[in-house]
């Protein structure tokens, strides 16, 4: 490869890498804005979701795995709004990695699931993704209302569908 190739390659990479490396700029839940405390909490229930899924992949289960790829591409404007809010919120800037805003939040990376826990957890995967809780724009919608509402307790939001 050609070195100005390199150099150009590592100049649009260096975003990406600076935004995984940079800590928060502001730690912890926006307690006192409601979007982004909205978008934290979708970012969890999407997090949840995706750690499940790719340990579904690495247990070789394709129809998981096509089910997930359908509900993220129906989900995608509302992750894409999730990540720019929370690239801002926590690096000043958009787009951050995904894995960064994990850290950022705090997230675990991987799950720590029984085989028994992890195939339950696959089976089940594919129609609760198909669930009204599971749709990220409602759920946002909810949590935003609850949290200007100044409803105390976000827990049950999305528990159960509209």
């Amino acid at each position: 490869m050609k070195p100005a190739v390199v150099a150009a390659s590592m100049a649009l990479l260096a975003p990406w890498v600076a935004a995984a490396q940079v800590p928060p700029v502001e730690a912890g839940y926006a307690f006192d804005k409601p979007r982004v405390l909205a978008q934290q909490l979708v970012w969890g229930r999407l997090h949840g979701v995706r750690l499940l899924a790719q340990a579904c992949r690495e247990r070789g289960d394709g129809n998981t795995m096509a089910a997930y790829v359908e509900w993220l591409e129906s989900q995608s404007s509302t992750i894409a709004a999730a990540q720019q809010t929370l690239s801002l919120h926590y690096f000043g800037h958009g787009p951050a990695p995904l894995e960064a805003i994990d850290a950022a939040l705090k997230l675990k990376p991987a799950l720590d699931l029984t085989e028994d826990e992890l195939a339950a957890g696959c089976a089940t995967l594919p129609a609760a993704l198909a669930q009204p809780r599971n749709d990220l724009r409602h759920y946002y919608v909810e949590l935003r209302t609850a949290i200007e509402r100044g409803d105390g307790d976000l827990r049950a939001i999305g528990s159960k569908g509209p």
